[in-house]
């Protein structure tokens, strides 16, 4: 490792993700088998720096420094599928003692989170994003970016045995497909889409296509105690923005009922132009209707088949009856 590259590891507070084909524990040591010759680094924002040094230099430089991993050892997520189950796992472990063999990586680990199994493979390669993994000249180039998504194919499957491929790559402006070739959207088994909201950035909306999966695009929310996200059932950007655009739509009508009481139609569409108020033609008189049905407000039939439209009236308070003992009202004449 030149004094370059541990001076940017230094700088960006890196992160390291090693792969496997499988792991054994055995006490306190956990050993990973068919390790990947190298290592990759990344940082958070706002460096958002990546790249990767051997393995076996990784080893070497652990007990070097003052801040070294020798000093004050990592933590570390473990994700692995044990034999014959679907889903991954995960485990938090603090890692010390690392004695790298060929293809094989010893570490000794302080248990945080969950637990490890005698054996386990690996379930899954994350890549995030495309534009800082491909090494080819253009993203735009469909035979360039065929011929990079075959050979990491082959890295995945053959070399690191992956059962699961990510590949993560930032969509266009509008979120509604990727950037450069078309190429990376006919390689994939499924597409799933994330994108922010359009006038709340930090409302997130996922939809789905691909083999065996069609899902309509939905808000997400996100339960910070379980740490899972769900579909909400509110429905897409589209749908959003078109509510948020009624909801406006229907408080500018109000507005104007309640300053010029018995306005028709027309009046209440002038008026909407005159403040201002954006709507397409008709949306007005939809919106109109609807706070008829819903009771917010009152039609009253004019002259030439005028329809006048008023605030609906508060509901009047009961008087209030008279004390005391019933023998003391009044007799009503037989």
């Amino acid at each position: 490792m030149s004094d370059d590259i541990e001076k940017t590891l230094e700088d960006i507070e890196a992160l390291f993700a090693q792969t496997a084909r499988e792991l054994t524990t055995e006490g306190d040591k956990v050993t990973f088998h068919g390790l990947s010759p190298a290592t990759l680094y990344f940082s958070d924002r706002p460096q958002r720096v990546v790249g990767h040094l051997t393995t076996k230099k990784f080893v070497e430089e652990w007990g070097l420094g003052e801040n070294s991993f020798a000093v004050d050892p990592p933590n570390a997520v473990i994700s692995f599928v044990e034999k014959g189950d679907e889903s991954p796992e995960d485990a938090i472990v603090v890692l010390k003692d690392p004695v790298l063999e060929g293809d094989k990586l010893t570490y000794t680990v302080d248990m945080l989170e969950g637990t490890l199994p005698p054996k386990g493979e690996l379930v899954s390669v994350f890549i995030d994003p495309f534009g800082r993994a491909y090494t080819g000249q253009s993203q735009n180039d469909p035979g360039e970016v065929g011929a990079w998504l075959t050979a990491l194919d082959v890295f995945a499957r053959t070399e690191v045995g992956a059962r699961d491929l990510i590949l993560t790559a930032h969509a266009g402006w509008n979120g509604e497909r990727t950037r450069g070739s078309s190429a990376l959207e006919d390689w994939a088994d499924s597409i799933i889409t994330l994108t922010r909201g359009r006038d709340d950035d930090t409302a997130r909306y996922m939809r789905a296509i691909g083999r065996d999966i069609d899902i309509d695009e939905d808000a997400l929310t996100f339960d910070p105690h379980t740490r899972t996200l769900t579909m909400a059932g509110t429905g897409s950007r589209r749908s959003k923005a078109t509510e948020q655009r009624t909801d406006e739509l229907r408080a500018a009508i109000l507005d104007i009922i309640a300053a010029s009481p018995g306005a028709t139609g027309a009046n209440v569409e002038d008026m909407l132009r005159r403040r201002g108020t954006t709507f397409q033609k008709g949306s007005e008189r939809k919106a109109l209707h609807a706070l008829v049905d819903t009771g917010a407000i009152r039609r009253v039939p004019g002259k030439q088949n005028a329809q006048h439209h008023y605030l609906t009236e508060p509901p009047q308070a009961s008087p209030n009856l008279p004390t005391g003992d019933v023998q003391s009202l009044p007799k009503l004449p037989l």
